[in-house]
């Protein structure tokens, strides 16, 4: 796992996932190292739920629906780590100790993604998280930047 996150340049809160997408794609071509993206964050008006989408570079080609009923085991893991991760960011917020603890556990997925959170009403980016994985089956730490 490199020590430098890869920044994407240019980014700003009017920018469209397709946008976010385009940079990402640019950026990812030109370097050959695992994973590891750092977005700006936007506005962030929800405390402990910040899942409402969650999407990934199309060349992995992941959309989940985290309000789905059912998902696979992957699928879960990665919900999961969201949780965590926004119940963290909400630990300046009053979080429980208990949530605070939880969110600091370590999820293992089987490929790295490019995660964007959207608020559904508003169709507003949220934010934006900072996620660091290495191929097949590696750690993967989730933080909102």
């Amino acid at each position: 796992m490199p020590s430098t996150p890869l920044a994407l340049q240019n980014l700003n809160e009017n920018m469209t996932f397709a946008d976010i997408q385009t940079a990402f794609e640019k950026t990812a071509k030109s370097v050959a190292r695992p994973l590891v993206v750092v977005l700006p964050k936007l506005k962030l008006e929800s405390e402990h739920d910040l899942l409402d989408s969650l999407f990934a570079d199309l060349d992995f080609n992941v959309k989940v629906d985290l309000s789905a009923a059912t998902k696979s085991a992957t699928e879960q893991r990665v919900s999961t780590a969201f949780q965590r991760a926004s119940l963290e960011f909400a630990e300046t917020k009053g979080a429980p100790k208990e949530a605070e603890e939880e969110a600091k556990e370590e999820v293992v997925i089987s490929r790295p993604f490019l995660a964007v959170i959207r608020d559904d009403e508003s169709g507003e980016w949220l934010s934006v998280a900072r996620i660091q994985s290495l191929v097949d089956e590696s750690v993967v730490s989730f933080q909102f930047i």
